[in-house]
C-alpha cells in the first residue's frame, strides 16, 4: 500500500511514536510518507512539512518579544489577566477554524494514497481538516487519537466531566469558548463529518469505551489497537549493566516513575506521594530508591520518605536503559489514554503498577505483568507496589519474561503493521456490520 501519515508533531517527538509507525509499516513493505506541521532536522524525502521553518525557530521568535511583553504586563498590571483555575485544556476552541488552514495541507499532498493515518491533532488539525483530506484523496482514513480532543467539543482531556455523553451540551468550561453553545456545536460538526466520510477510529480498549459512550461515531467504525513500540529501541538489558550506565546503586530496590510534567493534575503525582508514604511505612525504606524522570524543575525529594533521584529529561536511549535498571515502574495517572511509558516499560521487561485506567486495563495483569490498582485508590496502589517488590527472585524473573513476551505479542513493529493491514482489508472488503 501507499500510505500517508499526518501528525501535528514530527516523528521523533512524543516517544518517537510517529517514527515507530513509519518503521512498522515500511518494514512490512509499504510505501509511507509523513506529513507534519514544521520542518525538522533529519527529515527524509518522504517527509512533507506544511511550513518550511522549524518549530524551534517559531518558539525562539515568540520568546524574543511576546512572552517578555506578557511577563511585563503581568508584573505591572496583573488585574488585566483573568485567572482561570480550570484544569481542562482546549487546544482549538473553534472546530471550523483549525490552526493550520486546510488548503495549505491539501496543497502539500501531491500523491495518491491507499490509506491515510492521522494521529496527533493539537494546533494543526480538526475534523474539518480530516474532511478536506478525504475530499482530496477519497481513500479510507484511520484516526489514531492520542487524547480525547477528537471526541469532545474542544477539551484535550475531560477529567471528571461526563458531558461528552451528552454531546458536550452545557459545557462546564464554556467560558473558554467564544460563546456558550460552541462546545456543543463543535461536537455536532465532528459527529456529522465522521459519519459522512470513510473514516475509522483505532484506539486502545479504554479509549474505545469512551468513544462508544460519546456516540460521536458509529461503533462499527471503531477498532481496538495498541500503540506501536519499537522493540529494538526498548529492549531487555542486564539489570546490573543498566544500573551502572545510569549511575544507580546495585544493592537497592529501584522504583521508577516518570511524566513529561508531574504538575499535570491527571498524572496523579499526589497519589504517588501518598502511596510511597504507605510503602515506606510497611517496608524497609532504607533499601528503596525512587527515580523520577521528566521535564519538571521542581525538587520533589522532600515529598518522599525514601531516597529520591531526579534524573530529569531522559533521551530515548537512556529511558530504555532506565526501565531495565528499575525493579518496577509506577504509573499514578488516573485519567490517561496511555501513558506510553506503560507500554515501554513492559517492552523492556519491567513490571508495572498502575491504576485501572488507560492502557493498563488491557496490559497490566495482576501477578503476570504487574499490578492494576483500583482507580484513585492510593492504598491499593501502595499494596501493589509492596506485593511486587516482595516477590522472590524466581517470581520476579517469570513476571519480567511475561512483560516482554506480552509486549512483543501485542504491539511490536510487525504485530502493529499486521493489525493495520487486517483492519484495512476489513474496511475495503465492506465486511463492517
Amino acid at each position: 500500500m501507499k500510505i500517508l501519515i499526518i501528525s501535528s508533531i514530527q516523528p521523533y517527538k512524543s516517544a518517537n511514536l510517529g517514527n515507530d509507525m513509519l518503521l512498522s509499516l515500511r518494514d512490512a513493505g509499504h510505501e509511507v510518507d509523513f506529513l507534519t506541521k514544521y520542518n525538522f532536522s533529519g527529515a527524509d524525502e518522504q517527509t512533507i512539512s506544511v511550513f518550511d521553518k522549524t518549530e524551534d525557530s517559531v518558539k525562539n521568535r515568540s520568546n524574543s518579544f511576546i512572552i517578555r511583553f506578557k511577563i511585563y504586563l503581568l508584573k505591572k498590571m496583573p488585574f488585566i489577566f483573568k485567572r482561570d483555575h480550570s484544569r481542562q485544556i482546549v487546544p482549538n476552541p473553534i472546530e471550523e477554524k483549525p490552526d493550520v488552514n486546510c488548503d495549505l495541507i491539501s496543497e502539500r499532498i501531491q500523491n495518491e494514497y491507499d490509506l491515510v493515518i492521522i494521529t496527533f491533532w493539537q494546533y494543526m488539525i480538526t475534523s474539518v481538516t480530516v474532511k478536506a483530506v478525504y475530499d482530496k484523496l477519497k481513500c479510507p482514513i484511520f484516526l489514531i487519537p492520542v487524547d480525547m480532543f477528537p471526541m469532545t467539543g474542544g477539551c484535550y482531556y475531560f477529567l471528571d466531566c461526563k458531558n461528552y455523553k451528552n454531546e458536550c451540551f452545557d459545557c462546564p468550561v464554556k467560558d473558554k469558548f467564544d460563546f456558550f453553545e460552541r462546545p456543543h456545536k463543535n461536537y455536532l460538526l465532528k459527529q456529522k463529518i465522521y459519519n459522512s466520510i470513510d473514516c475509522y477510529f483505532l484506539m486502545n480498549k479504554w479509549m474505545k469505551s469512551r468513544y462508544e459512550e460519546s456516540k460521536i461515531i458509529k461503533t462499527s467504525k471503531i477498532f481496538e489497537i495498541s500503540i506501536v513500540i519499537n522493540e529494538k529501541t526498548f529492549f531487555v538489558m542486564n539489570k546490573n549493566v543498566a544500573r551502572e550506565r545510569m549511575s544507580l546503586p546495585q544493592d537497592k530496590t529501584i522504583l521508577f516513575a516518570g511524566a513529561a510534567n508531574f504538575n499535570v493534575y491527571r498524572k496523579g503525582f499526589d497519589h504517588l506521594i501518598e502511596a510511597m508514604r504507605i510503602v515506606c511505612n510497611m517496608v524497609d525504606n532504607n533499601n528503596l530508591l525512587l527515580v523520577l524522570a521528566g521535564n519538571g524543575k521542581t525538587d520533589y525529594s522532600s515529598s518522599f520518605e525514601c531516597d529520591v533521584k531526579d534524573v530529569g529529561y531522559l533521551s530515548i536511549e537512556n529511558l530504555s536503559t532506565m526501565y531495565s535498571a528499575a525493579d518496577l515502574f509506577i504509573s499514578s495517572s488516573f485519567d490517561d489514554a496511555g501513558p506510553t511509558m506503560v507500554n515501554q516499560s513492559l517492552m523492556c521487561g519491567t513490571p508495572v503498577v498502575a491504576f485501572d485506567t488507560g492502557v493498563a486495563q488491557e496490559l497490566v495483569i495482576n501477578d503476570e505483568t504487574g499490578y492494576r490498582a483500583k482507580l484513585k485508590d492510593t492504598n491499593d496502589l501502595a499494596l501493589g507496589i509492596i506485593q511486587m517488590i516482595e516477590k522472590n527472585e524466581y517470581e520476579k524473573k517469570e513476571i519480567r519474561d511475561n512483560c516482554r513476551n506480552s509486549a512483543m505479542e501485542k504491539y511490536s513493529l510487525s504485530v502493529w503493521a499486521k493489525k493495520i493491514e487486517e483492519i484495512y482489508n476489513q474496511v475495503v472488503d465492506n465486511t463492517l456490520v
